[in-house]
C-alpha cells in the first residue's frame, strides 16, 4: 500500500488533542456519525464515478470507492478526528483536501474537491535533446488527445491530480503511462530514436 504523507495530519491531530484537553469533556466527545462523501472535479464540480481514493484517519490509510453518481456513502467516523482524503501518487499517497469530523456531518453530504493541476510534459530524445515541433497523442479519460511540442519540446496540458494518463505516436500505440502529481510542474518522457524518427516522418 501507498506510503502517505502523514505529517500534515499528525500535526493538526496534535492540536486537536491539545485543544481537548483545554475543553471540558462533554458526551459528544466520543460520538460517531454516519455521512456521505461525494468527490467532484475541482474545475467543473462534476462528480467523479467510480473512482478510487484514500481516507486517512487516525493516521491509517484505507482504501474506498465512489459509484456512479460520484458519492460513497455510509461512512462513520467519530467526531473530532481529523480525516484526510488523498488519492495515488508515485510511491506515496497525495492528499487533496481534509476535515475535522463534527456532529453537524451526520447523515450529510461532504464536498471534496479534487484539484486540476497545469503542467508540462517535456519530451526528450536519446540524446536528452528536446523533440521540437512534433505531434503526439495523450490518452487521457478515454479520450485521445494529439498535442504538438513547442519550440523547448513541451507540451502544456491540465489533468486532475492522481489520473492515470497514457502518451504515445499518432497512428501507434502507447509509450508510456504516467501519473498527474500535485505541484509537479514538469514530466519529462524520453524517447528512443525509432519512435522519434516515426513521430517526424522520418
Amino acid at each position: 500500500m501507498p506510503v502517505p504523507d502523514q505529517s500534515s495530519q499528525d500535526q493538526r491531530n496534535k492540536q486537536n488533542k491539545q485543544q481537548q484537553a483545554q475543553q471540558p469533556s462533554s458526551p459528544e466527545a466520543l460520538k460517531n456519525v454516519t455521512f456521505t462523501i461525494k468527490i467532484v472535479e475541482g474545475n467543473t464540480q462534476k462528480p467523479i464515478t467510480n473512482l478510487r481514493y484514500y481516507l486517512i484517519y487516525k493516521s491509517k490509510p484505507k482504501e474506498h470507492r465512489t459509484g456512479n453518481n460520484g458519492i460513497e456513502s455510509n461512512i462513520t467516523a467519530e467526531v473530532g478526528q481529523d480525516i484526510e482524503v488523498c488519492v495515488a501518487g508515485n510511491g506515496k499517497l497525495q492528499a487533496v483536501t481534509h476535515f475535522k469530523v463534527n456532529s453537524s456531518h451526520q447523515g450529510k453530504t461532504i464536498r471534496a474537491l479534487l484539484p486540476v493541476e497545469a503542467f508540462n510534459i517535456e519530451i526528450k530524445d536519446h540524446n536528452k535533446q528536446p523533440v521540437k515541433n512534433t505531434r503526439f497523442i495523450i490518452y487521457y479519460r478515454g479520450r485521445e488527445i494529439v498535442k504538438q511540442t513547442n519550440s523547448q519540446g513541451l507540451i502544456n496540458v491540465k489533468m486532475l491530480v492522481g489520473f492515470v494518463y497514457k502518451f504515445g505516436l499518432v497512428g501507434g500505440k502507447p509509450l508510456a503511462t504516467l501519473r498527474c502529481i500535485k505541484g509537479a510542474q514538469t514530466q519529462t518522457i524520453n524517447i528512443n530514436e525509432a519512435a522519434k524518427n516515426k513521430a517526424q516522418g522520418v
